[in-house]
């Protein structure tokens, strides 16, 4: 089973390293990781590597060598390199989902409380995908070079994003007809409202430049909660055009992923170059 080239080195896999020396030994003998440890540190390796190395540049021998564990338990855990890679983009979302679902499901239904929670998902959100753009970068990268088996980690019917889209839609759009805010089309809404927050976080050092003042995430979040919940509670009435159909909204999507790629690689680039000029100067 092809595993690609082993370009992704020892400097990835931070999470994995400390995981790793919490379980490696005891009192000079190496401890018998549980399967669920073993399965943990290895997708922590794998997160930390495909963000840096990219899809093709990480092989599942290389992550085995930064876990200290056999390559074939990759394939037991995972299936494969792309079933793996698949976890490694899931499991930030759905810790997020599972963490937010649950305050959003406990509190009240005014459109007081939904505003202060509307807000909480904006900041979680926005950390969440910064912290992980890296990794989102890779798997934008990875659909346009690496094929269908990746692509449908983005836009097919199991796909990470899609099973998040649903599980916002029902938490939104229970809470839209609970308050009263009509004519509202939840599934562009969550998906829009997904893209402005992905935008933001995937482009924060082209869109704020490092020699300006940065607004700060307080400001930022702010502001996107203004356009999401204002624009929700004070909307012009449903006109008689068509709502946008499921397969329009997907392509949307699609395409604000691939814009946002090729903003963050005209931004890396230009960074680069920076500092390539600040060298030679």
């Amino acid at each position: 089973m092809p595993t690609g080239p082993a370009s992704a080195g020892p400097q990835a896999g931070t999470a994995a390293d400390a995981r790793l020396k919490e379980t490696g030994t005891a009192g000079g003998r190496r401890t018998r990781r549980s399967t669920e440890e073993v399965r943990r540190i290895i997708l922590a390796a794998a997160q930390d590597m495909f963000a840096e190395g990219g899809y093709a540049g990480t092989s599942t021998r290389a992550i085995a060598r930064q876990c200290g564990v056999a390559e074939h338990l990759i394939f037991r855990h995972f299936g494969s390199k792309a079933g793996l890679f698949d976890a490694a983009i899931r499991a930030p979302f759905e810790e997020f989902l599972a963490e937010f679902a649950e305050t959003w499901e406990r509190g009240s239904r005014t459109a007081r409380d939904i505003d202060e929670r509307s807000g909480l998902y904006l900041t979680g959100l926005y950390e969440h995908l910064l912290a992980n753009r890296k990794l989102l970068l890779a798997l934008v990268r990875a659909a346009q070079e690496d094929g269908a088996e990746v692509s449908a980690l983005i836009s097919g019917a199991s796909s990470p994003l899609r099973r998040y889209f649903d599980r916002v839609e029902y938490l939104a759009g229970t809470s839209m007809n609970e308050v009263g805010w009509p004519g509202v089309d939840v599934p562009v809404v969550v998906r829009v409202t997904f893209a402005m927050v992905l935008g933001i976080a995937m482009c924060d050092e082209w869109l704020f430049p490092p020699d300006e003042d940065h607004p700060g995430q307080q400001r930022i979040v702010a502001e996107m909660h203004q356009f999401m919940v204002h624009g929700l509670a004070h909307r012009n009435p449903p006109s008689s055009d068509a709502p946008l159909t499921w397969p329009a909204t997907r392509d949307l999507v699609k395409l604000v992923f691939f814009v946002n790629y090729l903003v963050g690689i005209v931004a890396v680039a230009a960074a680069g170059q920076a500092k390539e000029s600040a060298r030679q100067g």
